[in-house]
């Protein structure tokens, strides 16, 4: 049965995550080929073949297999069929130094137009990668900044052939140091097989992708080497990693020992889930297992969290954020917000919400004294803050709560995301200097946060007054600094995640606000630099992105952070408090 292209919708991005429609989609797949030739010379099994293939990966608990040629449309109607997702890998000859060839330039940018035009529209298509694993050699010959911009084009060639297509490029390890631009998200192949380095570096991926989703394209383990029992440990702990960590999906490489390369079959090695025959292996019912639990691993405990929301003539934006906040996927929170001093409608808003605490300011006192309100009301363990002009993503207070809970920090927090549907004048604003933005010291440790997205334990912010000193001296200051400070020379630690910020849309309201945090933030990022010894080289880096002061950071929030990003804040042993101890 054929499909019609536009009879089912199509895989977006939103935020750090896609979405299938109106649900998340979380992307459980494994490799799938390349096959010996079939009847038509086409690296891809019989059509039979594939079916049953299909039905076993289906069976699996899989929703997508990523291939490494263009498919015909028969393979993509019956993935639609088996309500399969395809990730194509487009091939072309990148193991020369094809930006020293013209000819080899434009056999590759017709190779990716030809192939998106091929399966332009198709309802099985999840993404096109224009590049597999560049070698590091043709990389650095050609320096990786030229790598990069024609890695842009063959996506933008990409995007002219079907707009509406995802587009990534495969990176591995040994190339980290492309980062093309363009890109609609960020694919990585990684093969370590211990759970602290795997950790450690998928912690650097989620920074590496700042505000793009994160996808696992490939991971795997050779049975044949390594044993059956260890493959399947090892996927199974890889694949839980993973989701935990907040990436978007994982590609497990891969399906079957039948592999066809270089124009012969391979055997010496078993890293399928299954052997040639397509017999399952004791791996293929622990990642079943994993991808049947993934994306939702259960928590160890889940202590109650008061949510904490200042507002103050936020009528316009209030209500997403309130409605975002009942939707948590989180069994035990409360959400309180101070309404500090409003004149709008904040207060009718308020009570169309019955299980909302709401606490009313008769004048305004201003943020820090507003957030201490909502502490000295919190009933939770631990208190998260945001803001009025944030929306949360459902799964906000899951991700960051997992991670907090397996660490020995007393907080943590995270950057903002822009709403994909807001304006090009809302994303300019979100890049402006003045911006809630974090500082970072490392992939996991962070010098400050934003204070819109954040969650500490109520007896860390005691800790911070410990005269109790409460309205007159603010437990939490704007974000260039205050709590921070007061928490690092205790030697309490701080971690970090996400949420989606929807700033002020008018330029004028946002210059008020912005002139004082933007000054602050911009003293206290050159403090750091200086403390660090890299003033130069921190502020360069700024000046390359072009972008203002602090840009490099704007990463995710509520909605469209679906997860906490591991940076953590780390207790000094130096006398500003800025390094681990």
């Amino acid at each position: 049965m054929a499909v019609v292209a536009s009879s089912r919708p199509r895989v977006s991005v939103d935020g750090k995550f896609f979405r299938l429609g109106e649900k998340k989609f979380y992307v459980k797949g494994v490799a799938y080929g390349p096959f010996a030739p079939n009847a038509a010379g086409q690296p891809f099994a019989s059509a039979d073949q594939t079916a049953n293939d299909f039905a076993q990966i289906r069976g699996l608990g899989a929703n997508l297999v990523r291939i490494y040629h263009v498919p015909g449309k028969w393979f993509l109607d019956l993935a639609a069929q088996h309500d399969l997702k395809v990730f194509i890998d487009i091939p072309w000859n990148k193991h020369v130094c094809f930006l020293d060839s013209r000819e080899q330039r434009a056999a590759a940018r017709e190779a990716v137009r030809r192939a998106v035009l091929a399966c332009a529209g198709h309802p099985a298509v999840f993404a096109f990668s224009v590049a597999n694993e560049i070698p590091p050699d043709v990389a650095r010959w050609s320096g990786a900044e030229a790598v990069a911009d024609f890695i842009d084009d063959l996506v933008e060639e990409a995007k002219r052939a079907d707009g509406e297509c995802l587009v990534t490029f495969t990176n591995y390890p040994p190339t980290e140091f492309l980062r093309p631009r363009s890109v609609d998200f960020v694919c990585f192949n990684v093969y370590l097989h211990e759970p602290q380095p795997f950790k450690n570096y998928l912690a650097r991926l989620q920074m590496l992708a700042e505000a793009k989703p994160l996808l696992l394209g490939e991971f795997g383990m050779d049975s044949l080497r390594e044993g059956e029992t260890r493959q399947a440990e090892t996927l199974g702990w890889q694949i839980e990693a993973a989701f935990r960590g907040g990436l978007a999906g994982t590609v497990a490489f891969t399906f079957t020992d039948d592999w066809w390369r270089d124009g012969r079959q391979i055997e010496d090695w078993k890293m399928g889930l299954t052997t040639r025959e397509r017999q399952p292996r004791p791996v293929f019912e622990v990642v079943q297992k994993l991808f049947g639990a993934a994306p939702y691993f259960p928590l160890g405990t889940y202590p109650k969290v008061s949510v904490v929301v200042v507002c103050y003539n936020g009528e316009r934006t209030l209500p997403a954020c309130l409605d975002s906040l009942t939707r948590l996927n989180y069994p035990n929170y409360e959400v309180i917000l101070v309404d500090d001093g409003s004149t709008d409608q904040t207060a009718p808003i308020a009570l169309k919400h019955p299980k909302l605490r709401y606490f009313k300011h008769e004048k305004n006192l201003g943020l820090s004294v507003a957030r201490n309100t909502g502490i000295a009301a919190a009933e939770g363990e631990l208190v998260a803050f945001t803001d009025a002009d944030c929306r949360a993503d459902e799964d906000w207070l899951y991700y960051i709560m997992g991670d907090l809970l397996e660490s020995e920090f007393a907080g943590m927090g995270g950057p903002n995301l822009l709403p994909p549907e807001d304006s090009l004048t809302a994303a300019a604003v979100m890049v402006s200097p003045g911006g809630p933005a974090h500082v970072m010291l490392t992939d996991r440790q962070a010098e400050h946060i934003p204070g819109c997205n954040m969650v500490f334990y109520k007896w860390a912010l005691a800790k911070t007054d410990p005269q109790g000193r409460g309205r007159r001296g603010p437990l939490l200051a704007p974000p260039a600094g205050g709590m921070q400070d007061r928490l690092q020379p205790g030697r309490f630690c701080v971690a970090l995640p996400a949420l989606n910020h929807r700033p002020i849309l008018e330029a004028t309201a946002w210059l008020r606000r912005g002139r004082g945090l933007a000054g602050a933030q911009a003293s206290r990022i050159f403090q750091f630099a200086r403390r660090q010894h890299l003033a130069r080289p921190y502020l360069h880096r700024f000046q390359i992105r072009g972008v203002g002061a602090g840009a490099d950071y704007l990463s995710g929030t509520f909605r469209e952070r679906r997860f906490p990003i591991p940076l953590r804040f780390a207790a000094g042993a130096d006398p500003d408090g800025l390094h681990d101890a």
